[in-house]
């Protein structure tokens, strides 16, 4: 084997061992303690730690759980499902401001009727 050839198999394998030490200093896990303070760990936390105190896991951060906490909390709060809701496009905006547009012309016109029979009972009172 070539100096070379030497150093190319070196560099690939130093390339590799600081690739696999990258990947296993990310599996950390965080949580607090029952002082409050965070503890860090490649194990994870013992078992009599509530998972509401666990603020991350391998491959998985705060805001993943958060997210998966905080569906499980409005489940447990209510039977009734989530509605889905729309992208926000413009169709949508304009779906929104026509229905806003109708209730108001709506509410306008009943607020009209009221005043018109109240002037009708009002001129019937004086006869």
């Amino acid at each position: 084997m070539s100096k070379y050839q030497t150093f190319i198999i070196g560099s690939a394998l130093i390339a590799l061992t600081s690739a696999t030490v990258h990947v296993s200093a990310y599996a950390q896990y965080i949580w607090l303690d029952e002082k409050g303070s965070k503890q860090f760990s490649d194990m994870p936390p013992p078992i009599n730690t509530p998972k509401s105190r666990i603020l991350k896991t391998p491959f998985k951060t705060a805001e993943d759980k958060s997210v998966a906490t905080g569906a499980s909390e409005n489940t447990d709060k209510s039977n009734t499902p989530k509605k889905l809701e729309k992208p926000v496009t413009t169709a949508t905006k304009n779906e929104d401001f026509q229905k806003r547009r109708t209730e108001q012309a709506e509410a306008e016109k009943k607020a009209a009727e009221e005043t018109q029979n109240k002037a009708d009972r009002g001129k019937n009172c004086e006869r």
